[in-house]
């Protein structure tokens, strides 16, 4: 009987704290979601700001950073590591032009 006596109590202590806070109980998600605006709010409305571009259009200035970065390493590592191959293959072309190579496919 002491055990169920236990059990009751430890019941009803797990269930008092969510009915008279229950108006003001957030998930989890929630609490994070208050954390990241309450100190990180500022930080996101910088990297998101807007330009406005027409009637009620606008574009966020990390869109146009994202885009001119995308670019500069696409040329960047596309032009450091493709042209060694490039090379090779081409030179590998040419010796193959030079030396009267009839093609495998025609």
């Amino acid at each position: 009987m002491n055990k169920f006596k236990n059990m009751l109590f430890y019941m009803a202590m797990l269930c008092i704290p969510s009915l008279s806070f229950a108006e003001e109980f957030f998930g989890i998600d929630q609490k994070i979601d208050q954390f990241f605006t309450i100190y990180f709010g500022w930080f996101a409305s910088a990297i998101f700001y807007g330009v406005k571009v027409e009637d009620g259009v606008t574009f966020p200035i990390i869109v146009g950073w994202l885009f001119v970065a995308a670019i500069i390493f696409t040329f960047y590592f596309g032009l450091y590591y493709l042209m060694p191959i490039v090379k090779k293959e081409l030179n590998s072309f040419l010796s193959r032009v030079e030396s009267g190579e009839i093609k495998k496919y025609k």
